[in-house]
């Protein structure tokens, strides 16, 4: 990782209003909850659940690597000795950090008001996960399109999840119901990774497989961030 570009994305991503201004309208949303439980005094005081890791890391992501292709600052970059591998794991380490550090603020809230650590804790590493998952999957799709239209393939494929959903419960042929099914059940974590840890304070036991899941999704799409970035390396050099 490239501790210069690494900074310096982390001052790009905070100098935007907009990003700034939904992160914040995120962080109070989750932060709801435990700020009522201070008015309900006889409110249970329970983790609340939340998704709002993977919304904090689409604010931040969204056009982390399409914009930079967009404007050609890349050609500028790379002038210097920097390998392109490292340019974009340090852009997406900047943009997870920031994702994952908000992503906390909430639980300091639910810690106030008497919500038990250990609770608090999971939650705290569930939403940091989906942060970590979500920037993996933006990134990659950044490295496909230009600008912020990775944005609209993630919604084109969070729609088609859905549209499969429906089938899943809709289709009066069992066979036919269970492929729907399960095809939106394999295809989905691709582009919405999430790790389940807060069911663990309610009996439900963590699965290697989810991890695993969790794990393979980010390699998998940093990777087609990294193939596709030195790809275009070289169609700058024939321009």
């Amino acid at each position: 990782m490239n501790r210069e570009i690494f900074l310096a994305t982390i001052e790009q991503r905070l100098r935007s209003p907009v990003r700034l201004a939904l992160a914040f309208a995120f962080v109070c949303f989750a932060a709801v909850p435990y700020l009522l439980m201070l008015v309900a005094k006889g409110a249970s005081r329970e983790i609340q659940i939340s998704t709002h890791g993977g919304m904090l890391a689409l604010v931040f992501a969204a056009g982390v690597l399409g914009q930079e292709f967009s404007s050609g600052s890349p050609q500028i970059t790379f002038t210097r000795p920097l390998e392109r591998w490292r340019w974009v794991l340090s852009r997406a380490a900047a943009v997870a950090m920031i994702a994952s550090v908000l992503a906390i603020v909430p639980y300091l809230a639910a810690l106030a008001v008497g919500v038990p650590a250990g609770d608090a804790a999971m939650a705290m590493l569930e939403q940091v996960a989906q942060a970590l998952g979500t920037t993996a999957v933006v990134t990659g799709l950044s490295a496909l399109v230009p600008g912020l239209t990775d944005l609209a393939l993630l919604a084109g494929a969070n729609i088609g999840f859905n549209i499969l959903g429906m089938l899943g419960m809709f289709l009066q042929e069992e066979r036919a119901k269970t492929l729907a099914s399960r095809a939106k059940d394999f295809i989905e974590p691709w582009f919405s990774p999430r790790l389940d840890l807060v069911g663990l304070l309610h009996g439900a036991t963590l699965s290697p497989h989810a991890l695993l899941v969790l794990v393979s999704t980010m390699a998998f799409w940093l990777t087609v961030a990294i193939a596709l970035s030195n790809r275009k390396e070289l169609s700058y050099a024939t321009d």
